[in-house]
């Protein structure tokens, strides 16, 4: 692992800005006289005081309170969780400690109490890159990396965040070392489960942006919007800039439509772009089945930091509020109105706006009922040799193994490569 000074609990220096190297650099000498200028400098003089468990301590700090990329948002399931559990976790100092529950190399390394409970996590990335050997020849050297998972618990909103970067593995990487990001979600979301004994799920967002939307109109706008609708996606995008027409301008105009809202209504979506007018911030928000995650496009913004993002995090939070309790009936009217078509999880849980496990839970439950039928395709968007994608009735009518136009070969025996979906039975069938 290439680790800063060899130490696994630490990032490398390197990963910080100039500028959060001089609050460290003050922070740790208490003074601000004859700081160093350049980056260089301030990682050498910083690096001498390395052992210093003070210097240790805000180096960590630091880490945990800078602005990330990628955000994944859980959600209790009961609003709360047990405080004692959540003490022993935050407290246990015998760091770093693997955790257990999940394949990923991942070591939880720190904690921290304020503003709220946060984890500090250290995430073991392989990759393979070019290495010169001479003129004009070079060989694939395996190396590893530190990726920093930060974990925040939002005791008030009844939240956990998943906050990171994100890497680039290069295409020499094999298929079994490669990680997406959502792995790493599902992992945190696993471990904080098992540790504190409270179910976390995924938080239905959609509907939360549509008010959001809705109400503040002046605060945040729309700019981008990729939906499913019926076999195929929907792309929208505004232009920015202030004479640039509003999302709902846009639309009326595409669409002959006065009701945006009652068009998109049932439109599937995969992802919202907006944008935040008094923070000068844009974010994704992609709708994936495990929960949303949030991808902040800071762009030079002046709010690019924690108090910034955690401020939009509480804006949407605020407006997802449901009731556990009406979960099924919500997740049920929604199903009598899905009509015919083949329709997949993803999309009635929007339309419900529920979890994607409890969705998924209430179709297994249809489908033993004989209320709902399984269809079958292969989870790809290429097209296949001599074969259709289509919806198929019974498993074992996919191919074992099939090949794409790209000549990728997709093995259908691992459940990952296979998309599942349901359409209604037949009254009496």
């Amino acid at each position: 692992m290439l680790l800063s000074h060899g130490k696994i609990e630490l990032p490398p220096l390197e990963e910080f800005q100039a500028t959060q190297l001089r609050e460290l650099y003050i922070s740790f000498f208490k003074s601000p006289e004859n700081v160093p200028r350049s980056k260089v400098e301030l990682i050498e003089k910083l690096s001498e005081q390395i052992d210093s468990v003070e210097l240790q301590t805000l180096i960590g700090k630091l880490e945990a309170t800078q602005a990330f990329k990628h955000i994944y948002l859980f959600a209790f399931e009961r609003k709360n969780c047990k405080q004692d559990l959540l003490s022993a976790l935050l407290n246990d100092t015998n760091f770093p400690v693997k955790v257990e529950s999940t394949d990923l190399d991942l070591y939880v390394v720190g904690s921290h109490i304020q503003p709220y409970p946060t984890l500090r996590l250290a995430h073991s990335v392989m990759n393979k890159i070019p290495v010169s050997t001479g003129q004009d020849t070079f060989k694939l050297q395996t190396v590893t990396f530190r990726h920093a998972v930060v974990v925040a618990i939002k005791l008030d909103l009844g939240i956990v965040e998943v906050r990171f970067n994100g890497f680039e593995q290069s295409r020499e990487v094999p298929k079994t070392e490669r990680i997406n990001y959502i792995s790493i979600a599902e992992s945190i979301r696993d471990f904080i489960t098992q540790k504190l004994e409270t179910p976390v799920k995924g938080l239905a967002l959609k509907e939360a942006v549509n008010r959001l939307l809705s109400k503040y109109p002046d605060e945040v706008v729309q700019g981008k919007n990729v939906s499913r609708v019926g076999g195929g996606r929907v792309l929208i995008e505004t232009f920015e800039g202030d004479d640039a027409p509003s999302f709902e301008e846009m639309f009326k105009t595409a669409f002959k439509s006065n009701q945006p809202s009652e068009v998109m209504e049932k439109w599937a979506a995969e992802n919202i772009t907006l944008r935040w007018k008094n923070l000068h911030v844009h974010t994704r928000i992609d709708f994936t089945p495990t929960t949303p995650e949030i991808y902040f496009l800071w762009k030079g913004s002046p709010m690019r930091s924690v108090e910034g993002s955690d401020q939009i995090v509480r804006r949407l939070v605020e407006f997802s509020e449901i009731s556990y309790a009406k979960v099924r009936e919500s997740i049920s009217l929604a199903l009598d109105d899905m009509g015919t078509n083949v329709f997949t999880p993803f999309e009635l849980m929007q339309r419900a706006i529920a979890p994607y496990e409890d969705t998924l839970s209430f179709l297994l439950e249809q489908t033993s009922a004989n209320k709902v039928a399984m269809r079958f395709r292969i989870r790809t968007n290429a097209n296949l040799h001599n074969m259709t994608n289509h919806w198929r009735e019974s498993l074992s009518d996919v191919p074992h193994e099939v090949t794409t136009e790209f000549e990728e070969t997709i093995d259908t025996t691992d459940g990952k490569n296979v998309e599942v979906a349901f359409v209604k039975q037949a009254e009496g069938k």
